[in-house]
């Protein structure tokens, strides 16, 4: 499976499967800078609280299988 799976999948469902890749490195792009910005805080905040962070950025991702 492709390390990329649900970003591929909803770059296909909400973009029409057109420029798959850009839509990708934009999404993972912005999942990196949430992690770094983190890690270079001191990671004051608990995972569940980054976690619910990335939930409420990434919140229109909904993939059913």
């Amino acid at each position: 499976m492709n390390k990329y799976y649900i970003f591929t999948e909803y770059a296909k469902i909400m973009f029409d499967d057109k420029y798959i890749d850009y839509h990708i490195e934009f999404f993972m792009a912005g999942l990196n800078a949430i992690i770094k910005k983190w890690l270079n805080n001191g990671c004051l905040e608990s995972p569940e609280e980054i976690n619910r962070i990335l939930q409420d950025e990434y919140k229109h991702i909904v993939i059913n299988k």
